[in-house]
């Protein structure tokens, strides 16, 4: 595809990828002190050598996530931005979730040496980041699953119009379908579903002998390259039977 898209691509996936280690990984309000902690252990192992074990662990931490991001952002760009780099940082979740109370910690005893604040105000910030974490998450938990425009946003993707088309199929509910989105038709149905391939119609007709599977449906822009041409011109395709098309969506009886 060129350089030119082979770098923006990568750019794209740093900062999609940055997006999930502040908003993901940190809790947006943790970030800043999982660095002061990850960076306040590294400094005192050069005191201690009772320190020495717990850099170990530290720097194999600080190691593999940033080989993941790597990987994830240069290597896999695509996977990574689209789920990948978020997955697979779960393995180094416990990690800075260590270390933000200790980086915490290292702020506070700034401000108590250089602001004359007192030592128990601590006890206020601790409770306060609990405090913030659970509105975060309150706040996030109503905008994408609990607010009506969540909902209504659930509902258009594709649920309803795969309700209308089982009802022309409902004859044989246990025939798996070939569709872009097999949970969402599972969820509206119950029906076995199998995923669309990434090829022709020949490829369809190997899925359908391989699984059983007796319909088609191919809907308006999910459609693959490699099965423009059935959808094009549905009803002219050798070995299946163009049945009717429902808001977009075209339904086919593989034969």
């Amino acid at each position: 595809s060129g350089w030119d898209a082979i770098i923006a691509v990568r750019f794209w996936a740093l900062k999609l990828n940055l997006g999930t280690m502040l908003g993901v990984q940190g809790g947006v309000i943790l970030s800043p002190f999982i660095i002061i902690g990850a960076w306040s252990q590294l400094k005192k192992s050069e005191k201690s050598v009772k320190s020495v074990a717990k850099e170990e662990v530290l720097v194999v931490g600080i190691f593999a996530w940033l080989t993941t991001l790597f990987v994830m952002t240069i290597i896999f760009p695509f996977a990574g931005a689209r789920g990948g780099f978020f997955h697979s940082g779960a393995a180094l979740q416990m990690l800075w979730w260590s270390l933000a109370p200790l980086g915490l910690d290292r702020v506070l005893a700034w401000m108590v040496a250089r602001r004359g604040w007192k030592a128990e105000s601590s006890r206020v910030f601790q409770r306060g980041l609990v405090a913030a974490s659970l509105l975060l998450t309150g706040a996030i938990l109503w905008m994408r699953v609990l607010s009506p425009s969540a909902r209504e946003q659930a509902q258009n993707r594709g649920v309803p119009r795969y309700s209308s088309i089982e009802k022309i199929i409902e004859a044989d509910s246990d025939l798996p379908v070939i569709v872009a989105n097999p949970p969402g038709y599972f969820l509206a149905s119950h029906r076995p579903a199998l995923a669309l391939p990434d090829g022709d119609i020949q490829t369809v007709f190997a899925i359908a002998e391989r699984y059983g599977a007796r319909y088609l449906i191919l809907e308006e822009g999910a459609v693959t390259e490699g099965l423009m041409p059935i959808f094009d011109a549905p009803a002219a395709q050798k070995g299946l039977i163009f049945l009717e098309e429902i808001e977009g969506a075209k339904i086919f009886a593989i034969q």
